[in-house]
């Protein structure tokens, strides 16, 4: 690991690159469901998994060659991807306060 530290840098980027982009794919479609749920803020769930997307994808394909970038991109896809679930979960919970489901026994 030592003498070939480039090597397994990019093994982690294309590893945390493919995560990136099925968590993305996952967030896209649950974009898509919550819109016709009617949640107002469909659009950010949406913007966020298209970017966490694109640098995923940016990993999974690793153009960049210098070491540096690629862990930069690494933890910008892994900050991106907790601010994707964070939005995702608060909309999630603020739809299910809003609607008052009464269960009738």
């Amino acid at each position: 690991m030592i003498f070939r530290a480039e090597h397994i840098v990019g093994f982690l980027a294309f590893c945390i690159g493919i995560f990136l982009l099925v968590d993305a794919a996952l967030k896209i479609q649950t974009a898509i469901e919550a819109k016709r749920f009617g949640i107002e803020r469909w659009k950010w769930i949406l913007f966020t998994a298209i970017v966490a997307g694109v640098i995923g994808a940016l990993l999974l394909f690793n153009p960049f060659k210098a070491t540096n970038i690629i862990v930069r991109m690494v933890g910008l896809g892994i900050c991106l991807d907790g601010l994707m679930n964070l939005v995702v979960v608060i909309n999630t919970v603020r739809t299910v306060k809003s609607s008052s489901i009464e269960i009738i026994d």
